[in-house]
């Protein structure tokens, strides 16, 4: 129904990404329909034109993700020293050749350009997390807290939960022990959509002989649907991309595993990396729907006998892939068991005085609008709208902090002063982005779209010292409907006057 442009909703780009102050109207709205006809919805959070004021309480509804506040402290430390460090290896690395491919020309960039922006976010993220995870502080307050449960639970042998803490760190360090090769053959997908699309024809093949209980989870009946609308997606894969990053994946994978590795020497067949992946690539004919269709129709007999080099890849390494799975999964199961034991113990101390983590449930946080300190000095809760100049310009209007020729062009218009974004201390982290933010009436306040760094701590534990999240101002998103976007009867009907 209404949104603005993407220079207006991402302004500022990577660099201001996870950053405070910012200057982004991120928002869109949507209007539904029932029977053809606008939907007339009894319940619903009313806008309230005026905003709020620094030391205001405000609420954020939303379906946080995931959140690892109650591992233990033993996989607090595989997080630190094992998983998060080789996430920002493989993520840097492709930053990097992502950004080299861009450069080439503006049609590899734009190739480039979501992937790109999906790895900048994701790195930024892993980055705030490693911060978090070194910081001495949080280490040592996870280590009190976990030593005062692990007492009470010695105390209560009749919780039954003394060895669980043992259970769980044994079942880290196989998992340590396997997390290399378990990325490299299972997770990682050769950085390449073709073998993306080739390992699931293999195992959908595979799987569909097994009863529906004994399959691997994507492919069981209740998946179907999802998993074929993703195989036979239309989405374009370019292969001169394709190219690159599979030529990357299989240098990093005879880097990490050794040339003289098994896997390794069955992956490249008795080639270079770069020769090896223009043999896949251009070999391959997995990038056609009609195809895949017809793949995806055959028994794994039948399509054995495929002479498709990726088809032919994710059959070779299905085996040690699988069971590098089964081995992360019966130990994922071991520490699941173990949590569920030191669940009863927690409760037994600390009642429900101890959220959840966070798993994609709608959830309720309270915090109030407030300001950082940083070093004596005093970072504001909002940002005007007349700031998004004064950036753009000190900039040079270079991307990423180009505005809309209609910014520009109607500037005069604005009141400058009208809040744009504002920091709140709620609790927020990936899922909650486009939740409304509202005040103590129920009313529309803002829509939260970032947090600020420190905010990715709160993976691990909760604090307000620097972290923000970050939320559009209500004020602003009028202001802009109303002044750049010539959309003021829409603005009427949203705040009940017309």
């Amino acid at each position: 129904m209404w949104a603005p442009e993407e220079q207006a909703a991402f302004f500022g780009g990577d660099p201001d990404n996870f950053g405070y102050p910012r200057f982004n109207l991120d928002v869109a709205l949507f209007r539904a329909y029932e029977n053809g006809q606008p939907a007339k919805v009894e319940h619903y959070l009313k806008w309230n034109p005026a905003g709020t004021k620094e030391g205001d309480l405000v609420f954020l509804t939303g379906h946080p993700g995931s959140t690892q506040r109650l591992i233990t402290f033993a996989e607090l430390e595989y997080a630190r020293d094992v998983q998060v460090p080789a996430s920002l290896r493989w993520l840097k690395s492709r930053e990097v050749l992502l950004n080299s491919f861009s450069k080439s020309s503006p049609e590899n960039a734009r190739r480039a350009l979501d992937e790109v922006r999906t790895i900048e976010n994701s790195r930024k993220v892993w980055d705030g997390r490693i911060a978090g995870l070194l910081d001495p502080e949080l280490i040592a307050a996870k280590q009190a807290e976990e030593n005062a449960l692990r007492k009470f639970a010695q105390d209560k042998p009749e919780l039954g939960a003394s060895d669980a803490w043992d259970k769980i760190a044994q079942a880290q360090r196989v998992i340590a022990q396997n997390a290399v090769r378990y990325n490299l053959l299972e997770n990682y997908l050769f950085n390449s959509d073709y073998f993306s699309i080739a390992r699931r024809l293999v195992r959908s093949a595979a799987e569909r002989g097994k009863p529906n209980g004994e399959r691997l989870t994507e492919y069981r009946d209740s998946a179907k649907t999802t998993f074929e609308l993703g195989l036979f997606s239309g989405k374009p894969i370019y292969a001169d991309l394709e190219q690159v990053k599979v030529q990357h994946f299989l240098t990093i994978l005879a880097t990490e595993l050794g040339a003289n590795d098994p896997v390794v020497k069955t992956v490249l067949a008795g080639k270079s990396p770069a020769v090896r992946a223009a043999e896949l690539v251009n070999g391959t004919k997995v990038a056609d729907v009609a195809t895949r269709k017809a793949l995806y129709a055959q028994d794994s007999a039948t399509l054995a006998k495929s002479d498709d080099p990726m088809i032919q890849l994710a059959l070779a390494i299905d085996a040690p892939a699988r069971a590098l799975r089964r081995t992360i999964e019966q130990q994922a199961e071991i520490k699941e068991q173990a949590h569920a034991r030191i669940a009863k113990v927690r409760y037994a101390k600390d009642g429900d005085a101890v959220s959840p983590d966070a798993t994609f449930t709608l959830r309720l946080s309270l915090g109030t609008v407030k300001g950082i300190d940083v070093g004596g000095e005093k970072i504001e809760p909002y940002t005007q709208i007349g700031g998004v100049y004064t950036r753009a310009e000190e900039r040079g209007f270079t991307s990423p902090y180009d505005l809309p020729e209609n910014w520009l062009k109607l500037k005069d218009r604005l009141d400058l002063s009208v809040p744009y974004n504002f920091i709140s201390t709620n609790y927020s982290i990936g899922g909650n982005s486009g939740s409304p933010t509202i005040n103590r009436k129920g009313e529309f306040i803002g829509i939260i779209f970032d947090g600020n760094i420190h905010t990715l701590v709160w993976n691990y534990a909760y604090t307000e010292t620097q972290a923000r999240s970050v939320s559009v101002d209500v004020r602003a998103i009028i202001e802009t409907m109303k002044k750049i976007y010539g959309a003021e009867p829409l603005v009427k009907e949203l705040l009940g006057s017309n």
